[in-house]
């Protein structure tokens, strides 16, 4: 049942570089100037005391080796990582630790007659809080646990050795060091009860609840989100609750018949799509096994032939169901479905489906999550202050992190007291909205909030005289209906100073056949200048195509569902305005502006004066985002293969104000965290900025996205790049730089605690140096109001300055209010968001790139190889692999807002 294919990739190999000499910038407290209405906040965050910790934690390594006939594996290696793999691993892990604790108490005890807890970190690490010698030998092989046995088969020894590896310092500031943090992690995950967690890194989930929806037919489990860092004059804890939607562990052609509903199991694209990547068990072997699936065979058991060796040594041709028949005694009871391919390196080996079981515990990824999920996930989700904070302690509790009795930590002396964090806050003043008519019309119940009058003008209307034209998909709308549509949309345009005319646009019925969209699109090259999309939902897959052809065609689309349409053939101003703004902007016109906050002439005099310079045409605002692959299979990563499927980076920046984007895709080999080269960009960027304003930009303030704190010293070297680009533009050029590294993900929340119970903060809170880390020069912020659930702030920390021949480094009062103003600056709501506009726009613009590279992968779907890729899209083994890749998706549309 295996094919041969040849591959000439070649491993990728994967940078190691020492960033522990590089030095951040250093922390700076709050001005002495007001830049907002001070405030109280709770943060979901537990002092963990420390006053009385040991002097030192001791890390060691213990390495689990399988050796079997052919070679030899570090178990805590072994395997993929995907979900199923993972928690397999885990146990395997967990049950041999605890073979080997067992068998050498003594060794363990450190000179106690008590069991002194360990830490083991699911993986290597072993964590104590003395320094245990060097220790060796080997299990017996009927010692050994199940789980090994599925990850690894036909072992004949299996040995294990400890050494040690560094001595933690934990007294002082030390404790707050990251090998400090990382030993406080892992000792406080070990009270956590396994039989009703499911824990992958910071996360824990539990108490399974059936979801609603009948195409995936799967649990949504709650959970929580785990970390420790410092916050202020503290080690804190934080927790944060989680919800996730889970498979069900059932038979596959059981998934595969609720996925397709009414529709035969067969060669689909979007169910080869939903089973890619899923993690199987087979049924049918002495030992049965986990893999990974590729995807869904062209043939099904009856028609797949292969060669197979008789034991005289005759070679015979034979079919997969009669082999079953023959080799297992099983007649197939669905031969004629298609077999379920699984890749070996450069093998591919099939699997009747009726054989293979879905593996418990894999969280369903969002491309996989339907519409339904992913509401019923954000129904969960939306807690209130009140209510989630009462689940954190509910949570906090269940894992013995409220104070309650704590072996493992308490091995080093420390405590998780039951206090949770407060710290004051600022309400920074607002940015000033200006459109062609002068201030914007405030919003009377949010006062961050504007509107755009029947009389309010864009600050630059575009103009598109040309031939336009508006495609009903699927007959979801009549001709007149449309009709009706385009002149109300265009009435709100032309209210707002755009130059267009809806006689121009012409209406086109069409399926969603890509072909059939495809086509149209390259026939209108350079006679359209742009095209409308009406479609029923946003479940199918035209949008995804409209974007495609843009950037391959370089005419303008904008996509409208249904029940958007609806509200504009009402005539409802909202609707129309909002449309409208997304189209003037992706046709190259600015719909405002902004200026500093007016108050600040009131009460801050000095910012006021430096405000001046924050949104004038020599400052450039850059959003740096690097959208990484998803994991390559164990197989392909085994084999030596290399991944085909690119990081990509979504660069963004200003150009005449603040309000007025550019930006572009490029591809880059995936598994780096760093931007591996981006100085032709950088100046292309300049370039341009050069030739909309006149001159180079005197000041650069980067926002890049990140995790976390670990990431930041690599990350600042990313400045290399700027300045080589800065010598290659122009001699002597040197304008002043600012990095921000911008975490989305964490765990932090906090809450406006006014006495009579929490509530949300409102938008613009950023907190105090008292709430944030003392170790960095950052500030932690919400900018956007939290209409429902909680508020969850984003973490803003500079990783690097350098002071030019022009421009000025920027305070950190300053920061925090051109970042709070940077979040009005999208362009298409009249109200903040939760990210300043450049790393929002780099976040979509890298979207961009991801969702065409995957469009041409699905448009060429089923007619690819078995590696699942067109010709064009697999890694060829050439150096330039994905540079030719960035060349091939770019898009043709330049000097556009194109991702509005």
């Amino acid at each position: 049942m295996e094919s041969m294919e040849n591959d000439e990739s070649k491993r990728i190999i994967r940078r190691r570089v020492d960033y522990d000499h590089i030095k951040l910038p250093e922390p700076q407290g709050a001005g002495s100037e007001p830049i907002g209405e001070r405030i109280n906040t709770c943060l979901n965050a537990y002092v963990v005391d420390t006053h009385a910790s040991v002097d030192a934690g001791f890390k060691h390594e213990l390495v689990f080796n399988a050796i079997t006939s052919k070679r030899e594996f570090a178990v805590h290696t072994k395997g993929g990582k995907d979900d199923a793999i993972k928690l397999l691993r885990h146990r395997c892990l967990k049950k041999l630790v605890a073979i080997v604790m067992t068998k050498h108490a003594a060794h363990f005890s450190g000179g106690d007659e008590n069991t002194i807890p360990l830490g083991f970190d699911n993986g290597c690490a072993l964590y104590a809080p003395y320094q245990n010698e060097p220790l060796d030998g080997d299990i017996p092989l009927t010692d050994l646990p199940e789980e090994l046995m599925e990850l690894i088969h036909g072992i004949k020894e299996l040995r294990y050795s400890v050494s040690f590896v560094e001595r933690i310092s934990l007294k002082g500031q030390d404790v707050a060091m990251r090998t400090a943090i990382q030993l406080t992690d892992v000792a406080s995950w070990m009270k956590l009860d396994r039989t009703r967690h499911i824990q992958f890194d910071n996360k824990a989930y539990y108490t399974s609840t059936k979801c609603p929806d009948d195409r995936i037919d799967g649990v949504v489990k709650n959970g929580f989100a785990k970390s420790i860092r410092p916050i202020g004059a503290h080690l804190a804890l934080q927790i944060d609750g989680k919800v996730s939607p889970f498979f069900k562990s059932q038979w596959l052609i059981e998934f595969c018949e609720d996925f397709c509903g009414q529709r035969e199991i067969g060669l689909n694209r979007q169910l080869d799509q939903q089973i890619s990547h899923l993690c199987v068990q087979t049924t049918h072997l002495p030992h049965n096994r986990i893999f990974q699936i590729k995807g869904i065979a062209r043939m099904n058991a009856n028609e797949m032939k292969f060669d197979m060796k008789e034991d005289s040594g005759e070679i015979r041709t034979t079919t997969v169901a009669y082999y079953f028949e023959d080799k297992y005694k099983m007649r197939l009871r669905y031969p004629d479905l298609p077999l379920i391919e699984e890749r070996k390196g450069s093998k591919a080996s099939y699997h009747p489906i009726e054989v293979l079981n879905v593996v418990e515990g894999q969280r369903v990824s969002n491309t996989k999550s339907s519409s339904v999920m992913i509401a019923d996930l954000i129904m969960r989700a939306q807690k209130r202050p009140p209510e989630l904070f009462k689940l954190i302690e509910e949570q906090a509790y269940k894992a013995y992190l409220d104070g309650s009795k704590h072996e493992f930590l308490e091995a080093y002396k420390f405590r998780i007291t039951n206090k949770q964090l407060t710290s004051s806050a600022d309400v920074v003043f607002s940015p000033t909205v200006l459109t062609a008519n002068g201030k914007a019309t405030d919003d009377m119940k949010f006062p961050e909030k504007w509107k755009l009058g029947n009389m309010d003008r864009f600050i630059q209307p575009a103009k598109c005289s040309g031939d336009m034209y508006c495609i009903v998909f699927e007959r979801c709308y009549s001709d007149r209906d449309a009709e009706q549509a385009i002149e109300n949309l265009f009435n709100a345009g032309k209210q707002r100073g755009m130059d267009i005319i809806s006689r121009n646009v012409k209406i086109i019925s069409m399926t969603s056949s890509f072909e059939e969209l495809r086509s149209f699109m390259f026939s209108k090259v350079g006679k359209a200048s742009a095209v409308i999309g009406f479609t029923a939902t946003n479940t199918d897959c035209v949008s995804e195509n409209l974007k495609l052809f843009e950037a391959e065609t370089g005419i303008v689309t904008l996509h409208c569902t249904k029940k958007v349409i609806d509200q504009v053939l009402q005539g409802k101003p909202l609707a129309c305005g909002n449309i409208m703004m997304k189209f003037n902007q992706k046709l190259g016109g600015i719909n405002f502006k902004i200026a500093p906050p007016h108050e600040l002439t009131k009460y801050s005099p000095n910012l006021a004066e430096a405000s001046k310079s924050w949104f004038v045409k020599t400052r450039m605002f850059m959003g740096l985002f690097v959208s990484h692959a998803g994991p390559q299979s164990y197989a392909d990563r085994s084999a030596g293969i290399a991944q085909s499927e690119p990081t990509v980076i979504g660069l963004s920046f200003t150009t005449l104000m603040a309000t007025k984007h550019d930006g572009w895709w490029w591809m880059q080999e995936p598994g780096e965290n760093l931007i591996l080269d981006m100085v032709e960009h950088i100046v292309k960027a300049l370039k341009v900025f050069r030739e909309a304003t006149g001159a180079l930009p005197e000041d650069i303030v980067v926002y890049r996205n990140g995790k976390s704190e670990g990431e930041f010293k690599a990350l600042s070297t990313e400045s290399s790049h700027f300045e080589k680009a800065f010598s290659l533009v122009q001699d002597n050029y040197k304008p002043t730089i600012t990095i921000i590294v911008t975490c989305v993900g964490s765990n932090y929340r906090m809450a406006l605690d006014g006495g009579r119970g929490f509530d949300n903060v409102p938008p613009g809170t950023c907190l105090t140096p008292e709430g944030c880390n003392p170790f960095f020069k950052e500030f932690v912020m919400v900018s956007q109001r939290a209409i429902m659930g909680t508020a969850r702030p984003i973490r803003n920390s500079v990783v690097f300055e350098s002071q030019g021949k022009k421009g000025k480094l920027l305070a950190i009062d300053e920061l925090k209010l051109i970042t709070n103003a940077l979040a009005y600056t999208t362009g298409i709501v009249t109200a903040p968001i939760a990210l300043p506009a450049p790393i929002d726009s780099a976040e979509k613009v890298a979207n961009r790139g991801r969702n065409n590279y995957k469009a041409m992968i699905f448009s060429a779907w089923p007619t690819t190889s078995s590696s699942g890729l067109p010709k064009e899209l697999r890694h060829d083994g050439s150096a330039n692999f994905f540079q030719k890749l960035t060349q091939r998706t770019e898009t043709k549309i330049k000097n556009r807002h194109f991702w509005a």
